[in-house]
Protein backbone atom coordinates (compact mmCIF):
# COMPACT_ATOMS: atom_id res chain seq x y z
CA UNK A 1 0.00 0.00 0.00
CA UNK A 2 1.61 3.04 -0.88
CA UNK A 3 0.82 6.34 1.11
CA UNK A 4 1.71 10.02 0.52
CA UNK A 5 1.38 11.72 4.37
CA UNK A 6 0.84 15.33 4.82
CA UNK A 7 1.93 15.20 8.84
CA UNK A 8 3.09 18.13 11.68
CA UNK A 9 3.27 18.07 15.45
CA UNK A 10 3.70 15.04 17.91
CA UNK A 11 0.89 13.50 16.21
CA UNK A 12 2.37 13.49 12.67
CA UNK A 13 5.31 11.89 14.20
CA UNK A 14 3.86 8.59 16.23
CA UNK A 15 1.28 8.20 13.57
CA UNK A 16 4.32 8.43 10.62
CA UNK A 17 6.08 5.95 12.74
CA UNK A 18 3.51 3.60 12.98
CA UNK A 19 2.97 3.53 9.05
CA UNK A 20 6.63 2.68 8.76
CA UNK A 21 6.41 -0.20 11.34
CA UNK A 22 3.32 -2.13 10.16
CA UNK A 23 3.61 -5.56 8.17
CA UNK A 24 -0.29 -6.17 7.81
CA UNK A 25 -0.67 -3.92 5.84
CA UNK A 26 2.80 -2.96 4.73
CA UNK A 27 3.00 0.81 3.95
CA UNK A 28 5.39 2.78 1.80
CA UNK A 29 5.86 5.62 2.63
CA UNK A 30 6.16 8.48 -1.08
CA UNK A 31 6.41 11.62 0.62
CA UNK A 32 6.09 13.90 3.32
CA UNK A 33 4.30 17.03 3.81
CA UNK A 34 4.39 18.92 6.12
CA UNK A 35 5.23 22.85 7.56
CA UNK A 36 7.95 25.06 8.19
CA UNK A 37 8.52 25.72 11.59
CA UNK A 38 6.87 29.49 12.48
CA UNK A 39 9.64 31.35 14.37
CA UNK A 40 6.83 33.52 16.00
CA UNK A 41 5.88 30.03 17.55
CA UNK A 42 7.28 28.49 20.62
CA UNK A 43 7.95 24.72 18.93
CA UNK A 44 7.86 22.11 21.81
CA UNK A 45 6.45 19.09 19.38
CA UNK A 46 8.87 16.86 17.47
CA UNK A 47 9.98 17.32 14.10
CA UNK A 48 8.08 15.38 10.85
CA UNK A 49 10.93 16.29 8.62
CA UNK A 50 13.58 14.94 11.02
CA UNK A 51 11.87 11.38 11.15
CA UNK A 52 10.82 11.47 7.11
CA UNK A 53 14.32 12.63 6.35
CA UNK A 54 16.15 9.98 8.79
CA UNK A 55 14.39 7.32 6.75
CA UNK A 56 15.49 8.39 3.83
CA UNK A 57 11.61 9.36 2.46
CA UNK A 58 11.45 12.44 0.33
CA UNK A 59 9.93 15.62 2.76
CA UNK A 60 8.52 18.99 0.98
CA UNK A 61 6.91 22.26 2.77
CA UNK A 62 5.12 23.84 0.57
CA UNK A 63 3.42 27.21 1.57
CA UNK A 64 0.25 25.77 -0.51
CA UNK A 65 -0.03 22.30 -1.80
CA UNK A 66 -2.77 23.18 -3.49
CA UNK A 67 -1.15 25.20 -6.09
CA UNK A 68 1.09 23.97 -8.95
CA UNK A 69 2.97 21.72 -9.39
CA UNK A 70 1.98 20.23 -6.18
CA UNK A 71 -1.35 18.45 -7.33
CA UNK A 72 0.62 16.95 -10.47
CA UNK A 73 3.45 15.29 -8.03
CA UNK A 74 1.26 13.67 -5.69
CA UNK A 75 -1.02 12.34 -8.85
CA UNK A 76 2.67 10.97 -10.71
CA UNK A 77 3.10 9.58 -7.30
CA UNK A 78 0.01 7.48 -7.72
CA UNK A 79 -0.89 6.64 -3.80
CA UNK A 80 -3.03 4.38 -3.04
CA UNK A 81 -3.86 6.55 0.38
CA UNK A 82 -3.52 9.56 1.54
CA UNK A 83 -2.76 10.78 5.30
CA UNK A 84 -3.60 13.97 7.22
CA UNK A 85 -2.11 14.02 10.93
CA UNK A 86 -2.61 17.56 12.19
CA UNK A 87 -1.75 18.85 8.98
CA UNK A 88 -2.71 22.87 9.26
CA UNK A 89 -4.26 23.54 5.64
CA UNK A 90 -6.89 22.21 3.96
CA UNK A 91 -6.20 20.13 0.64
CA UNK A 92 -8.51 20.29 -2.06
CA UNK A 93 -10.01 17.78 -3.87
CA UNK A 94 -7.75 17.36 -6.55
CA UNK A 95 -5.17 16.36 -4.49
CA UNK A 96 -7.42 13.98 -1.81
CA UNK A 97 -9.44 12.28 -5.46
CA UNK A 98 -5.24 11.03 -6.55
CA UNK A 99 -5.77 8.52 -3.78
CA UNK A 100 -7.13 4.99 -5.25
CA UNK A 101 -8.55 3.85 -1.51
CA UNK A 102 -9.07 7.46 -0.17
CA UNK A 103 -8.30 9.82 2.00
CA UNK A 104 -8.07 10.25 5.89
CA UNK A 105 -7.62 12.43 8.46
CA UNK A 106 -6.73 11.42 12.72
CA UNK A 107 -8.20 14.54 14.42
CA UNK A 108 -8.10 15.18 18.16
CA UNK A 109 -12.17 15.26 18.86
CA UNK A 110 -15.08 12.88 19.47
CA UNK A 111 -16.19 13.97 16.14
CA UNK A 112 -18.54 15.75 15.33
CA UNK A 113 -18.10 17.94 18.30
CA UNK A 114 -15.08 20.33 17.88
CA UNK A 115 -14.84 20.31 14.01
CA UNK A 116 -12.07 22.79 13.46
CA UNK A 117 -8.47 24.07 14.70
CA UNK A 118 -7.08 23.68 18.15
CA UNK A 119 -10.00 20.70 19.27
CA UNK A 120 -7.82 19.85 22.83
CA UNK A 121 -7.79 23.61 23.92
CA UNK A 122 -11.19 24.46 22.60
CA UNK A 123 -12.49 21.10 24.59
CA UNK A 124 -10.54 22.05 27.94
CA UNK A 125 -11.69 25.41 27.85
CA UNK A 126 -14.99 24.89 27.87
CA UNK A 127 -15.07 22.19 30.25
CA UNK A 128 -15.63 19.11 28.32
CA UNK A 129 -15.89 16.45 30.27
CA UNK A 130 -15.23 13.92 27.35
CA UNK A 131 -13.13 13.78 24.15
CA UNK A 132 -11.60 11.45 21.75
CA UNK A 133 -9.74 10.47 18.69
CA UNK A 134 -11.52 10.36 15.03
CA UNK A 135 -10.36 9.09 11.93
CA UNK A 136 -12.47 9.98 8.74
CA UNK A 137 -12.38 10.47 5.31
CA UNK A 138 -11.13 14.02 3.57
CA UNK A 139 -13.52 15.72 1.97
CA UNK A 140 -13.77 19.54 0.96
CA UNK A 141 -15.37 20.56 4.05
CA UNK A 142 -12.65 20.37 7.08
CA UNK A 143 -13.61 17.50 9.41
CA UNK A 144 -17.14 16.31 7.61
CA UNK A 145 -16.17 13.24 6.13
CA UNK A 146 -17.66 9.81 6.81
CA UNK A 147 -16.14 8.31 10.72
CA UNK A 148 -13.89 5.34 10.48
CA UNK A 149 -12.68 4.71 13.52
CA UNK A 150 -13.12 6.85 17.30
CA UNK A 151 -12.21 6.53 20.42
CA UNK A 152 -13.46 8.01 23.47
CA UNK A 153 -12.10 9.34 26.80
CA UNK A 154 -12.65 10.86 29.93
CA UNK A 155 -11.32 14.01 30.58
CA UNK A 156 -10.64 14.83 34.23
CA UNK A 157 -11.01 18.30 35.17
CA UNK A 158 -6.97 18.86 36.18
CA UNK A 159 -5.76 17.96 32.59
CA UNK A 160 -4.24 20.39 30.55
CA UNK A 161 -3.66 20.59 26.80
CA UNK A 162 -0.23 18.93 27.31
CA UNK A 163 -1.63 16.08 28.79
CA UNK A 164 -4.51 15.68 26.73
CA UNK A 165 -2.21 15.50 23.43
CA UNK A 166 -0.25 12.67 25.55
CA UNK A 167 -3.24 10.40 25.67
CA UNK A 168 -4.51 11.33 22.46
CA UNK A 169 -0.86 10.35 20.22
CA UNK A 170 -1.15 7.39 22.87
CA UNK A 171 -4.65 6.28 20.81
CA UNK A 172 -4.03 7.90 17.60
CA UNK A 173 -1.46 5.21 16.09
CA UNK A 174 -3.22 2.04 17.52
CA UNK A 175 -6.66 3.74 16.13
CA UNK A 176 -4.49 3.86 12.52
CA UNK A 177 -2.89 0.54 12.87
CA UNK A 178 -6.36 -1.27 13.29
CA UNK A 179 -8.47 1.01 10.84
CA UNK A 180 -5.60 0.57 8.35
CA UNK A 181 -6.07 -3.60 8.23
CA UNK A 182 -9.65 -3.35 8.01
CA UNK A 183 -8.72 -1.34 4.66
CA UNK A 184 -6.64 -3.48 3.73
CA UNK A 185 -8.70 -6.25 4.26
CA UNK A 186 -12.08 -4.74 2.55
CA UNK A 187 -13.66 -4.73 5.52
CA UNK A 188 -13.52 -0.94 6.35
CA UNK A 189 -16.56 0.71 6.95
CA UNK A 190 -17.78 4.08 7.75
CA UNK A 191 -20.62 6.08 8.99
CA UNK A 192 -22.18 9.65 8.09
CA UNK A 193 -21.81 12.37 10.90
CA UNK A 194 -24.80 14.10 11.66
CA UNK A 195 -23.37 17.57 11.53
CA UNK A 196 -26.42 18.98 13.32
CA UNK A 197 -25.35 17.47 16.79
CA UNK A 198 -21.76 18.58 16.33
CA UNK A 199 -20.18 22.24 15.95
CA UNK A 200 -16.73 24.17 14.95
CA UNK A 201 -14.15 26.22 16.18
CA UNK A 202 -12.03 28.34 14.83
CA UNK A 203 -8.26 29.42 15.54
CA UNK A 204 -6.83 30.50 18.32
CA UNK A 205 -4.58 33.39 19.24
CA UNK A 206 -2.54 34.30 22.13
CA UNK A 207 -4.56 37.65 22.83
CA UNK A 208 -7.22 34.71 23.19
CA UNK A 209 -5.72 34.23 26.99
CA UNK A 210 -6.60 37.56 28.21
CA UNK A 211 -8.55 36.30 31.55
CA UNK A 212 -11.34 38.42 32.11
CA UNK A 213 -12.66 38.76 36.34
CA UNK A 214 -16.22 39.07 35.34
CA UNK A 215 -15.58 35.03 34.40
CA UNK A 216 -16.48 32.14 37.30
CA UNK A 217 -13.52 30.52 38.96
CA UNK A 218 -14.51 27.13 36.86
CA UNK A 219 -14.17 29.59 33.00
CA UNK A 220 -10.61 31.09 34.48
CA UNK A 221 -9.64 27.19 35.44
CA UNK A 222 -10.64 26.09 32.05
CA UNK A 223 -8.86 28.91 30.63
CA UNK A 224 -5.47 28.67 32.04
CA UNK A 225 -5.33 24.74 32.02
CA UNK A 226 -6.44 24.93 27.85
CA UNK A 227 -3.32 27.61 27.45
CA UNK A 228 -0.60 26.54 29.84
CA UNK A 229 2.71 25.66 29.18
CA UNK A 230 4.25 24.85 26.59
CA UNK A 231 1.43 26.65 25.34
CA UNK A 232 1.42 30.78 25.49
CA UNK A 233 -0.47 30.99 28.51
CA UNK A 234 -3.10 32.97 29.73
CA UNK A 235 -2.34 36.63 31.90
CA UNK A 236 -3.83 39.52 33.11
CA UNK A 237 -2.80 43.12 33.17
CA UNK A 238 -1.97 45.05 35.65
CA UNK A 239 -1.63 49.11 35.48
CA UNK A 240 -0.95 51.04 38.40
CA UNK A 241 -2.59 54.92 38.40
CA UNK A 242 -0.21 57.61 38.08
CA UNK A 243 0.58 59.10 41.92
CA UNK A 244 -0.86 56.39 43.31
CA UNK A 245 1.24 55.71 46.98
CA UNK A 246 2.77 52.58 47.32
CA UNK A 247 3.75 51.47 51.27
CA UNK A 248 6.79 49.34 52.01
CA UNK A 249 7.23 49.00 54.97
CA UNK A 250 7.51 52.12 56.59
CA UNK A 251 8.44 54.03 53.26
CA UNK A 252 5.96 55.67 51.12
CA UNK A 253 7.07 56.75 47.62
CA UNK A 254 4.85 57.63 44.50
CA UNK A 255 5.28 56.48 40.70
CA UNK A 256 4.96 59.10 38.68
CA UNK A 257 3.86 57.51 35.37
CA UNK A 258 1.38 54.53 34.76
CA UNK A 259 3.31 51.49 35.03
CA UNK A 260 1.51 48.60 32.80
CA UNK A 261 2.40 44.84 33.44
CA UNK A 262 1.11 41.60 31.95
CA UNK A 263 1.23 38.71 34.39
CA UNK A 264 1.56 35.54 32.34
CA UNK A 265 -0.40 33.01 34.51
CA UNK A 266 0.65 29.17 34.46
CA UNK A 267 -1.19 27.44 37.24
CA UNK A 268 -4.28 28.11 39.65
CA UNK A 269 -6.36 26.90 41.88
CA UNK A 270 -9.64 28.72 42.88
CA UNK A 271 -12.78 28.38 45.07
CA UNK A 272 -16.65 29.36 44.89
CA UNK A 273 -18.00 31.81 47.46
CA UNK A 274 -19.73 35.13 48.07
CA UNK A 275 -17.28 38.17 47.75
CA UNK A 276 -18.36 41.47 48.20
CA UNK A 277 -15.46 43.21 46.19
CA UNK A 278 -14.90 43.93 42.63
CA UNK A 279 -13.89 41.29 40.55
CA UNK A 280 -10.18 41.83 39.54
CA UNK A 281 -9.57 42.81 43.14
CA UNK A 282 -6.48 41.57 44.55
CA UNK A 283 -7.73 40.35 48.44
CA UNK A 284 -4.27 38.85 49.67
CA UNK A 285 -0.58 38.87 47.76
CA UNK A 286 0.10 35.56 50.08
CA UNK A 287 -1.89 33.59 48.56
CA UNK A 288 -1.71 35.61 45.48
CA UNK A 289 -5.66 35.65 45.63
CA UNK A 290 -8.04 37.51 42.75
CA UNK A 291 -11.82 38.37 43.31
CA UNK A 292 -13.80 36.76 40.19
CA UNK A 293 -17.57 36.08 39.67
CA UNK A 294 -18.61 33.56 41.81
CA UNK A 295 -15.67 33.46 43.90
CA UNK A 296 -11.61 34.17 43.85
CA UNK A 297 -8.80 32.04 42.32
CA UNK A 298 -5.08 31.46 43.45
CA UNK A 299 -2.84 32.36 41.21
CA UNK A 300 0.34 29.57 41.98
CA UNK A 301 2.78 29.83 39.50
CA UNK A 302 3.14 33.15 37.14
CA UNK A 303 5.44 35.29 35.21
CA UNK A 304 6.56 38.40 34.23
CA UNK A 305 6.90 39.70 30.66
CA UNK A 306 11.49 38.43 30.13
CA UNK A 307 11.10 37.13 33.30
CA UNK A 308 11.33 33.05 34.68
CA UNK A 309 9.03 31.00 35.89
CA UNK A 310 8.06 32.08 39.87
CA UNK A 311 5.41 31.41 42.05
CA UNK A 312 2.29 33.71 42.08
CA UNK A 313 3.76 34.68 45.68
CA UNK A 314 6.85 35.64 44.58
CA UNK A 315 5.53 38.37 41.48
CA UNK A 316 2.84 39.93 43.49
CA UNK A 317 5.92 41.13 45.79
CA UNK A 318 7.78 42.11 42.81
CA UNK A 319 4.75 43.98 41.73
CA UNK A 320 4.43 45.35 45.23
CA UNK A 321 0.70 44.54 44.87
CA UNK A 322 -0.95 45.09 48.19
CA UNK A 323 -4.87 43.71 49.25
CA UNK A 324 -7.40 46.00 47.03
CA UNK A 325 -5.12 46.79 44.10
CA UNK A 326 -7.34 45.22 41.04
CA UNK A 327 -5.96 43.29 37.87
CA UNK A 328 -7.52 43.12 34.74
CA UNK A 329 -7.92 47.42 33.93
CA UNK A 330 -5.17 49.40 32.18
CA UNK A 331 -5.32 52.30 34.25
Amino acid sequence: MKAVVFAYHNMGVVCLQQLLKLRDPKVEVAAVFTHHDDPNENVWWKSVAWEAALRKIPVYAPENVNEEPWPKVIWDLEPDVIFSFAYRNMISDEILNAATEGAFNIHASKLPLYRGRCPVNWSLLEGAESSGVTIHRMTSKPDAGDIVAQREFRLPDNWTAQQTHTVVNRIAPTLLRNMLQKLAHGKLRGRKQDLTKGFYRGKRTPGDGNIYWLRTVKEIKNLVRAVTWPYPGAGTWFSRPAEERIISGSLKVYRPEVELEFIYVWVVTGRECDIVSKVGTVLSTDPFRVVCADGYVDIKVAQLEGDVVKSGVQVAQELSLVPGDRLGWRG
